[in-house]
């Protein structure tokens, strides 16, 4: 069996060796995908008051970050996404490839900037005291176990949860991180390039 050649460059991944046409569509459906993802964290994670919802963000390799999403309900589009090295906006804002012709591997990073994002994701217990009702629809409401945010034992109490136990887990190993993965680079490919 032959060997596979790689390019001194980046090997047989490396955007640089796409033409041109490809390799804007593969731009478009990763911004894309990272879009929907936003959009299915935004729509699953908790809402009490939509400070954590609203504080998901993605960011390139070199530090760059989308704007965060505006309004109420978190609604992520690709002006949320930042434009990639390979890219740029002509004139009348349409985005153009002026990539150069050593560009690799392109890389981007999903996070959120909340100062309590890892309570509100289920990683590390954290004390949580409302003072408002919630904007978001409530699915548990009990006595708080653990002191962490979506354990409540149903029952009598005063807790409440906007979010199941676990939902950033479930959400990301459960399906729904693939499927908007797959909805987004489908219409990256879709859709016009200008």
């Amino acid at each position: 069996m032959a060997r596979r050649r790689t390019s001194r460059r980046g090997g047989r991944n490396d955007i640089g060796r796409m033409s041109e046409d490809v390799k804007a569509a593969a731009v478009n459906a990763l911004r894309n995908s990272a879009k929907e993802v936003l959009n299915g964290l935004g729509a699953e994670s908790p809402n009490w008051g939509g400070e954590f919802r609203n504080q998901w963000y993605v960011e390139t390799a070199n530090g760059q970050r989308g704007v965060k999403a505006r309004g109420e309900g978190g609604k992520y589009n690709l002006f949320n996404i930042p434009l990639l090295k390979i890219q740029g906006r002509d004139a009348r804002g349409r985005f153009t490839s002026i990539s150069p012709s050593n560009v690799g591997r392109i890389e981007l990073l999903i996070g959120n900037s909340s100062p309590y994002a890892q309570e509100a994701m289920d990683l590390i217990p954290g004390d949580f005291a409302a003072t408002e009702p919630p904007k978001g629809q409530i699915v548990a409401r009990g006595t708080r176990q653990m002191r962490i945010r979506g354990n409540i034992k149903p029952g009598k109490g005063n807790n409440r949860s906007t979010a199941p136990l676990h939902w950033y887990d479930t959400h990301m190993g459960g399906g729904a991180f693939a499927a908007a993965f797959k909805r987004g680079a489908r219409a990256g490919f879709i859709r016009p390039v200008n």
